[in-house]
């Protein structure tokens, strides 16, 4: 597809979408930001603005990945050289609309603080989300006979930039799929460290939970082991406590120690790989990943043995 094409296409998805949401009387939440008040519409901006930074630091070392890739496909690969081509173009056109949008949002939100005679949040109008999940007006049909012109403008405004960024993080989305699934059918993995990493913490906070469980039990032989010392003389039980006591330590040390690498994983890869994202071939392992894989495995294998080793005491 040309890139005159994709625009075209993307235009006209923005502008049916918009069509939608002017002509009918409610608009479903993950097609426009879920607004309640001025301080959810700040919510709202706070979190696109890092979005936006975030992924504008992401794309930085992307480029750079992708620049050598661009350059090796030139003349070997016409077809996935223009493929690149196009997911760039479309990457960098998404951040212009959403900042473009974004800005919009920001003095829409300025002025509904600063001009307290325009009402844009209330009970009888303007936005509200309804028991069901969906974000429309508060009337069945659109009623917006007791709004001014601005306060329509500005309803209609913070509606429709909504929609164009949310749209167009979803074309951003798609674009960074798009260049996994090329580069794999070439046999190489496309690892963004920042999403790596973030699907590591998903699991880590999963297991931390899990240990967390473990407080009452632990609790309770903290209080065996306690009882021992100071009521046992010297005997087989207590050199049998004590050693238990001395592996459960060294349990918590090793998981303290894995929770603490992974929550700095991003750091700890990003130098190891000299930046963000890296190409790899399919099977391959950075140090980093071989790291984490066995830690994860040792992890996992003494949240197992922990209360088996002290519910045997």
């Amino acid at each position: 597809m040309s890139l005159i094409t994709n625009r075209f296409h993307r235009v006209a998805i923005v502008l049916g979408i918009l069509f939608l949401f002017i002509s009918c009387s409610s608009f479903h939440v993950n097609n426009s930001w879920n607004l309640r008040d001025p301080q959810s519409l700040d919510a709202n901006i706070m979190n696109t603005k890092q979005w936006l930074r975030k992924e504008k630091s992401n794309y930085k070392y992307l480029q750079k990945v992708l620049a050598k890739e661009l350059k090796y496909y030139r003349t070997r690969n016409t077809n996935i050289f223009q493929n690149i081509q196009l997911e760039m173009n479309s990457i960098e056109e998404v951040f212009q609309l959403i900042s473009k949008s974004l800005s919009k949002q920001v003095k829409y939100a300025s002025v509904i603080k600063k001009k307290r005679n325009i009402i844009i949040f209330d009970e009888d109008s303007g936005l509200n989300k309804t028991s069901d999940g969906l974000f429309n007006f508060k009337k069945k049909k659109i009623d917006l006979s007791s709004k001014s012109k601005k306060e329509i403008k500005i309803i209609e405004g913070l509606i429709s930039n909504s929609v164009v960024i949310i749209e167009n993080q979803k074309i951003y989305n798609k674009s960074i799929s798009t260049l996994i699934s090329l580069f794999k059918k070439q046999g190489y993995q496309l690892v963004i460290i920042p999403y790596q990493v973030k699907e590591y913490n998903t699991v880590l906070k999963q297991l931390m939970s899990e240990r967390k469980e473990l407080r009452p039990l632990s609790e309770k032989f903290d209080i065996l082991l306690s009882e021992a010392l100071f009521k046992s003389g010297k005997s087989n039980y207590l050199e049998r406590v004590i050693q238990t006591s001395e592996k459960i330590i060294d349990f918590n040390k090793k998981m303290d120690r894995f929770e603490s690498f992974v929550i700095g994983l991003e750091k700890t890869a990003g130098k190891e790989c000299k930046g963000l994202v890296y190409l790899i071939k399919e099977g391959k392992k950075k140090k980093y990943q071989e790291k984490y894989s066995k830690g994860l495995q040792e992890y996992r294998l003494m949240l197992r043995e922990s209360p088996l080793l002290m519910q045997s005491i």
